[in-house]
């Protein structure tokens, strides 16, 4: 692609963020790290994986992409857009939220407002995330969020009434167990706090796109001045 159908600014800032570090040290070893245990900062994500040249390059692009969480690629303006956020509290997340995107009971078309939560199928109480463990020289590994029996995860099995509801994922770009651990807690803490909402806005909405953060007030729905994320949009 030509550099004219590429948003290069939102590449160099979702680049900033990938490189955040989480972890100014943590153990590593095997092969790749000169075979003795080495000290190494962890940042918030990163992509090791093979990519196959006779794949499609939207597939190949799922595959770094599911890499990272809430990571939209994004055909915006004539170009793509690489649209990731990271925020850290609840004040950065508000700050996500662009002025034009503030809506109320008014801007609602009241044809169809839906709410869902998650189902037994969504919600975790546990995940376990399968990978190659650069640490053990790629061997097959696995790590699980929260341990069982856990503080954590008896507090979530109490709450979903004593029955384990687990999942497993197998992550191709990840090789490193840090980062492994991460995604498995994101996934049950995600999986938990969310609900989703499908409505029709007025003309207001119309510069809304997937992965911009919107802000929504409807005592109708019980939703007070709430952040919400944009998955699809359609006109």
């Amino acid at each position: 692609l030509p550099y004219s159908k590429i948003d290069i600014p939102s590449f160099y800032y979702a680049k900033q963020i990938c490189d955040t570090i989480v972890m100014p040290a943590a153990k590593f070893g095997g092969k790749v790290h000169g075979g003795i245990d080495v000290q190494l900062p962890v940042r918030l994500y990163e992509a090791n994986l093979v990519l196959d040249t006779s794949a499609t390059i939207r597939d190949n692009i799922n595959l770094i992409l599911e890499t990272m969480n809430q990571a939209d690629l994004v055909w915006s303006g004539g170009k793509f857009k690489l649209k990731l956020e990271y925020p850290t509290s609840a004040a950065a997340e508000d700050a996500l939220v662009d002025a034009s995107h503030f809506f109320t009971e008014d801007d609602i078309i009241r044809q169809s407002v839906t709410r869902n939560y998650p189902n037994a199928q969504e919600r975790y109480n546990q995940v376990t995330v399968r990978f190659q463990n650069e640490s053990e020289n790629f061997k097959d590994d696995s790590i699980t969020w929260p341990k069982t029996f856990s503080p954590v995860h008896s507090t979530y099995l109490s709450e979903d009434n004593g029955q384990p509801m687990k999942t497993e994922i197998s992550t191709p770009g990840i090789t490193n167990p840090y980062i492994a651990q991460a995604k498995a807690e994101y996934m049950v803490r995600f999986s938990r706090s969310v609900f989703h909402i499908e409505l029709t806005l007025n003309k207001k909405a119309l510069t809304l796109e997937p992965g911009d953060y919107f802000k929504l007030s409807s005592p109708n729905l019980g939703i007070n001045n709430e952040n919400f994320i944009a998955e699809e949009v359609e006109v």
